[in-house]
């Protein structure tokens, strides 16, 4: 089984939880992420695990070194979708792999040549690699895991088993995501622990 591993980052509302439920056939959602959060998908054969980021740019993510491939989420309903556009790409700039997601394709006026030379200027780069999708577009989905996968494999950034055999620190990061899960689970006990205080 190859495996990877991508960080997604990006504004607020930019539909990052939105699109990794679509990949894995959820609902989309309309909470936003509070913590980082690590998500299993599978696109054929090929299983990657992606961490959702927090979309407050005022926070600093954890940024997991042992994800060689990172993807910025652009809220292309936004009338200015590229706000913080030199802000994520400061805290993934030394990737081996970065990708643009235009999230939100069927709700927006702005065109992907378009958004795709404003990348290209605003970051100094030539070769940006960008692709649109919506998460309430099963067609689109569709396309954008044929078009992640093949994406992927031309990189070269995945890898055979679990990446521990390509990382040093992978058992530090699998550690990390363990107590994660350990405070999400316990933030959610006192939730209901106050929801059964007012009822």
């Amino acid at each position: 089984m190859k495996q990877t591993r991508i960080l997604l980052i990006g504004d607020q509302n930019a539909g990052k939880t939105s699109l990794i439920n679509a990949l894995c056939n959820e609902s989309i959602t309309t909470f936003p992420t509070i913590y980082q959060e690590f998500r299993k998908v599978q696109i054929d054969k090929l299983k990657i695990l992606i961490y959702d980021c927090p979309g407050n740019p005022s926070n600093e993510y954890n940024i997991q070194q042992t994800a060689p491939v990172a993807a910025i989420a652009i809220n292309l309903e936004h009338q200015n979708p590229l706000l913080y556009l030199e802000y994520h790409h400061n805290l993934v700039k030394d990737k081996p792999l970065i990708i643009f997601i235009g999230c939100k394709c069927d709700k927006t006026l702005h065109s992907y040549n378009s958004i795709k030379q404003q990348i290209s200027k605003i970051l100094n780069i030539q070769n940006v690699i960008l692709l649109f999708t919506s998460a309430l577009n099963q067609k689109e989905i569709a396309k954008f895991k044929e078009d992640l996968s093949q994406l992927l494999y031309l990189s070269g950034q995945i890898f055979d088993d679990d990446l521990q055999s390509q990382h040093r620190n992978a058992s530090y990061i699998e550690e990390q995501d363990q107590q994660f899960l350990n405070k999400w689970s316990q933030f959610l006990n006192c939730c209901c622990m106050c929801l059964k205080k007012e009822e």
